[in-house]
């Protein structure tokens, strides 16, 4: 598991989805086991509330930096669910970065990206 002071890139926004993961980190740490040499047998390794604690933790974004892909309509509707789960999981006080040409399709791209963010 990566701590949450990591920094982490994705080659593919439309794989983000922070609330997803999380979920997805907490259902692996309910599933792992120790041996427990006393009783013989396999046990939880954790209990609910701690894995609710440690992935918690995990993918709350303080900053992201989107660029060189969000360059016409076509780009911005096939990342658009990805967008939305990173823009409403973001807390008060997270930075979004979009890098990005002007003129052609970025005005209406960056029209859309800030209607998202609203």
């Amino acid at each position: 598991m990566m701590p949450s002071g990591e920094i982490e890139s994705f080659r593919d926004l439309r794989t983000v989805n922070p609330r997803g993961q999380r979920t997805h980190a907490r259902d692996r740490l309910l599933d792992e086991t120790d041996f427990n040499p006393e009783t013989g047998e396999r046990e939880p390794a954790y209990w609910p509330q701690l894995a609710d604690s440690e992935s918690q933790g995990l993918y709350g974004y303080r900053l992201v930096t989107v660029c060189n892909f969000l360059t016409n309509p076509d780009a911005m509707n096939s990342t658009r669910q990805a967008l939305e789960a990173i823009l409403s999981d973001l807390q008060p006080g997270a930075i979004v970065l979009v890098i990005g040409g002007v003129g052609r399709h970025y005005p209406a791209v960056h029209a859309e990206l800030d209607d998202l963010a609203h």
